[in-house]
């Protein structure tokens, strides 16, 4: 809880994929509040009133995993609505602000972002999906200690790069801090 609200305010995209892996918690426990207090919560956090915040939390969190029918799989509709922010802010960056330094970046990345949506048969999400997916399944894969080809690093490190990027502005967009007319 903590340190999603710590993410949603520093750095988006490692909120974004923070909470996935948060969904996925609540997924692997079976949408069971006590098994995650008893495996997730508890362990880690010792005061009461703390506590009692973090089964909130999970709490309202398997609620709209639930009411929104995202139980298999998806993500909780304030993450996509993130994500298509994003994406807007993707496409300003490339088409409207011009953005030498984000549009290098993406560039760098187009060709593994296409290898990797024909791979993942996921062409009907946007590229910031996909890089974001792509971002997902390289932290799985670390943590499941599976092996990784350097030509997949490399993939890996040009969408972490163009996401790094992204951020930067999206956070500087929602502070007021971006010039739309200079660029």
């Amino acid at each position: 809880m903590k340190i999603a609200q710590q993410k949603l305010d520093s750095n988006i995209a490692e909120y974004l994929l923070y909470m996935y892996q948060i969904e996925d918690l609540i997924r692997g426990c079976g949408f069971d509040l006590e098994r995650i207090c008893d495996t997730v919560v508890y362990p880690v956090v010792s005061g009461e009133d703390e506590r009692i915040e973090y089964k909130a939390w999970y709490k309202e969190l398997i609620k709209q995993l639930k009411v929104q029918g995202k139980t298999e799989s998806g993500h909780l509709n304030d993450l996509e609505e993130i994500k298509m922010e994003l994406f807007y802010l993707h496409t300003t960056l490339l088409n409207m602000l011009n953005d030498e330094k984000y549009k290098e970046a993406h560039a760098e990345a187009v060709p593994f972002l296409k290898e990797f949506q024909a791979k993942s048969n996921s062409t009907q999400l946007n590229e910031v999906e996909v890089c974001l997916n792509a971002i997902y399944m390289n932290l799985l894969m670390r943590l499941k200690k599976q092996d990784i080809s350097k030509e997949t690093e490399v993939a890996f490190d040009k969408f972490i790069a163009m996401m790094r990027l992204l951020t930067t502005s999206f956070h500087k967009m929602k502070r007021g801090d971006m010039n739309y007319i200079n660029n």
